[in-house]
């Protein structure tokens, strides 16, 4: 479901589109990962996302090693943000030591 807001301005017309993002995040299992969590959370704040559903699938064992661990705590998020905005948080995270990878899908 993609809602749009039209906004008129003296040169023209701008169209700002929400669309709905799902993030899965593997962080690692071996850190006390709500701080994290919650910094995950504030930066989805800071481009405007709104969170519509958060689950912490907890810790699982992974098929194959990644950054030297067996395990990884699970993090899913389904947010809705704009799609200008989007991208700015993907820097953030790829920055960021301790999730060892993360997952990023457009679904609407």
């Amino acid at each position: 479901m993609v809602k749009c807001w039209k906004l008129n301005f003296i040169d023209g017309i701008l169209f700002l589109c929400m669309a709905v993002y799902e993030l899965t995040c593997i962080l690692n299992p071996e850190l006390d990962n709500k701080e994290l969590i919650k910094k995950i959370e504030g930066w989805l704040k800071e481009i405007g996302a709104k969170v519509r559903k958060k689950e912490e699938w907890g810790r699982k064992e992974l098929a194959y090693r990644i950054k030297r661990n067996s395990y990884g705590f699970y993090v899913f998020w389904q947010t809705e943000a704009e799609s200008s905005k989007i991208g700015s948080l993907l820097p953030k995270i790829k920055l960021e030591k301790d999730i060892i990878r993360h997952l990023l899908v457009k679904t609407a």
